[in-house]
């Protein structure tokens, strides 16, 4: 999983034929954040009519479907072979990718007018199915994580054998309160989860749903793709790497930047804070505090008769002391279930965003195996020896990752592989 001298061979077909030897660079995103499908992008040079055929097949809203193959080789050619010849070890992947769109790449390297470098956007099809229709229009009564599993249940009876369905999560946080005739309807069937999980709270503690096409793990599913939800308060569930156990990979590690999670608006630290839940039950919990300061009075008057009958104002600056009350400020709180759950849940994420969450760090690690970052692992980034046996140190979660398995020389096909990686970084 860690070895850093794994090279690749990406191959195509379609009715068009594709080489091998044509690939550039295929890049991965998975960003379940922003996205809730991957999508590919595969960079390879094409002959000028294969890049208009593609484009026209688009245009026509004609998807086609390309079967991308890719396999672990040797690094080292065997003694006696050329740069074009290689031993499989394996393969990682052959499967399909349905073709969204295909555009050529001005290039200052372009050595023949026939052929232009092209990238082509790639996607799961099964995933652009999802994506693209709202089959799940339901009315429900029931917990938050009976929704959850009634739309699993709807996955795979109308694509059976492609979803492998993960949970990281512990049964004392769950959420039990029961929803009464509930409409569950979201723009597309790939948006469900979230829809679930922000509006029926699944958990006492926020969850992630990430839709997986790219995950590699000892325990990995023949099917096509890994549903995963993580919640933020089970991280105990997660399998832990020392990304240091290994100094070849260590020294790969580039620090990129850093943004931290805070609250800019104090809508969790308000100073005499009040707290309003509006839920299923409409009850309100506040509290006022009453302190007492010296304030100026209004100024008195004290009228003064003069000889020639002029009425002079003399003003005479006094003080008294008043009650006054602090500045109330107010936290507002809509939930659907009780008011003790919904304050609970507010606490828990209070805690979660100022004491326990230090920011999303992103790293570039170069010349790393292709399984080496998933979402369901939580990692070690901190060389710090001392925290090797505390399991605090282990506090970055990948919330994004893109993988970059990219050319290396021209003269070769080979393919070495690159990743970027955005994490969530906890508090040690």
């Amino acid at each position: 999983m860690l070895l850093k001298n794994q090279r690749y061979l990406l191959t195509l077909s379609h009715e068009i034929t594709f080489k091998s030897y044509d690939v550039l660079q295929y890049t991965i995103i998975r960003s379940p954040i922003s996205r809730s499908a991957p999508i590919c992008f595969l960079d390879i040079n094409l002959h000028m009519d294969v890049v208009s055929a593609l484009s026209s097949y688009v245009s026509r809203n004609m998807y086609p479907i390309l079967n991308l193959k890719l396999e672990l080789i040797e690094n080292i050619p065997p003694d006696g072979s050329s740069e074009t010849e290689f031993k499989t070890v394996g393969t990682i992947f052959d499967k399909q990718y349905m073709l969204l769109n295909c555009v050529a790449i001005p290039s200052h390297t372009q050595t023949s007018i026939l052929y232009t470098p092209a990238r082509l956007i790639l996607i799961n099809p099964i995933l652009y199915f999802y994506g693209t229709n709202n089959g799940f229009n339901k009315i429900l009564t029931g917990t938050g994580i009976s929704f959850l599993d009634q739309y699993e249940k709807y996955l795979d009876q109308t694509t059976p054998n492609t979803f492998n369905f993960i949970r990281y999560a512990n049964k004392d946080l769950e959420n039990n309160f029961v929803y009464q005739n509930s409409v569950i309807k979201s723009d597309n069937d790939l948006k469900i989860p979230s829809f679930l999980i922000n509006n029926f709270k699944l958990y006492q503690q926020y969850s992630l749903y990430i839709f997986d096409d790219f995950r590699y793990n000892e325990d990995t599913s023949t099917k096509t793709v890994t549903n995963m939800l993580i919640n933020l308060g089970s991280l105990n569930k997660l399998k832990k790497i020392n990304l240091f156990e290994q100094l070849d990979v260590s020294e790969s590690v580039i620090y990129v930047n850093n943004n931290i999670i805070n609250d800019p608006a104090n809508e969790l630290v308000k100073a005499n804070n009040t707290v309003i839940i509006r839920g299923a039950d409409m009850q309100v919990k506040k509290s006022v505090e009453n302190t007492a300061i010296n304030i100026p009075s209004l100024p008195t008057q004290t009228d003064v008769m003069i000889a020639d009958a002029r009425k002079p104002v003399i003003i005479s600056n006094t003080y008294q002391t008043v009650v006054s009350k602090d500045k109330i400020q107010t936290s507002l709180i809509y939930a659907n279930d009780s008011q003790n759950l919904a304050y609970d849940r507010y606490v828990k994420t209070k805690d979660l965003v100022v004491n326990k969450i230090n920011g999303l760090t992103t790293y570039d690690i170069t010349y790393c195996g292709y399984d080496l970052f998933q979402f369901d692992c939580i990692y070690k980034m901190n060389p710090d020896t001392k925290l090797d046996e505390s399991d605090r140190a282990y506090n970055s979660l990948p919330v994004g990752i893109v993988n970059v398995f990219k050319r290396e020389h021209e003269s070769s096909p080979r393919l070495s592989h690159h990743c970027r990686v955005q994490f969530l970084v906890f508090s040690i």
